[in-house]
């Protein structure tokens, strides 16, 4: 905290993020770490105690540093924490065609949980958060162009390939779900979804 009252008074607005590639090796072990829906709980219950004791002294706060990375690097291809994939000669475990969905699912839902928490701590009285903070998440993807601008069948493949990036983690936050082309595209119950609750 005495760093962050440093920063103030230099003139210095710190930008938090709460999770990047760092969930305790104890949540994944004995709960399956993002795979598994407490974690969007763990993740309110964190992100409270974060607001509780630095949000005199923070402006800017990211929930979730790049979801799509996490969700791929982690369960589809395996090069990142937790290392899982379909592929047997890279990972010991993994199913890279369902559980990237479920990850990215229980992210947002985490994310929802702590701006839900952000938004009542905000309005308290008195507020525990600077009367200025904010609060987002940070949604990382490949832009794409048509390889062929007059061929609409390059347009339509270059915004679905946009869809499945930013529009994965973008359309749930603001319109409250995944993109049209994911819905339809992903087929045999792999894409979770929404309750009703959760897409208000």
């Amino acid at each position: 905290m005495d760093n962050l009252r440093m920063l103030n008074d230099a003139g210095i607005d710190p930008w938090v993020t709460l999770f990047h590639f760092d969930l305790p090796s104890a949540l994944e072990k004995e709960e399956g770490g993002w795979l598994n829906r407490s974690m969007a709980g763990r993740f309110e219950a964190y992100a409270k105690l974060c607001f509780h004791e630095f949000g005199p002294f923070v402006k800017r706060w990211l929930t979730i540093n790049e979801a799509h990375t996490i969700a791929t690097a982690g369960y589809l291809y395996g090069n990142a924490a937790p290392g899982r994939c379909s592929n047997r000669s890279f990972c010991s475990m993994g199913n890279g065609t369902v559980e990237p969905y479920v990850v990215g699912h229980n992210l947002l839902r985490a994310h929802a949980k702590a701006v839900a928490v952000f938004r009542d701590m905000k309005k308290g009285s008195p507020p525990i958060l600077h009367p200025l903070s904010t609060i987002t998440m940070v949604i990382s993807g490949d832009w794409t162009e048509p390889w062929n601008s007059a061929d609409p069948r390059d347009a339509e493949a270059s915004q679905r390939r946009q869809e499945f990036q930013i529009g994965w983690f973008g359309d749930p936050i603001f319109f409250g779900n995944y993109p049209k082309s994911m819905r339809e595209g992903i087929g045999g119950g792999r894409l979770p979804e929404f309750t009703a609750k959760e897409q208000r």
